[in-house]
């Protein structure tokens, strides 16, 4: 039962990813010409992105973020801090360390989950 009831799922959702696909699609090439329109979209998937999105006219550009360094997700960390009730034992140095390879979203998600703790 569960099989059958993933793979309908599956289908599901790869249906709705298509018609948003061919919405988006349609809206970039328009009827009509739009002048200082600019479409900004993120993605932690980047070898999942199609490639219509990319043709010429589309989504011209693809600017690469990298992951946050050891002093970036420090910084995020104490920026959170600042509005969350923290031990003072807490090393946000050694946090930092922990957390090599999260990206910016994953070290707050990381946070908020420690406050629900509190």
């Amino acid at each position: 039962m569960f099989r059958g009831s993933f793979t309908y799922i599956s289908l599901v959702v790869f249906q709705v990813q298509e018609r948003v696909l061919a919405q988006l699609l349609t809206e970039l090439d328009g009827v009509e010409a739009l002048g200082h329109v600019i479409v900004v979209g993120a993605t932690n998937r980047p070898d999942r992105i199609d490639p219509a999105l990319l043709r010429p006219g589309r989504l011209d550009r693809v600017v690469y973020v990298p992951l946050p360094d050891k002093q970036t997700r420090a910084d995020i960390f104490r920026i959170k801090f600042r509005k969350t009730p923290v031990a003072p034992d807490v090393n946000v140095e050694e946090l930092s360390k922990l957390t090599d390879g999260y990206s910016g979203a994953e070290v707050r998600t990381h946070n908020l989950k420690t406050r629900l703790l509190l």
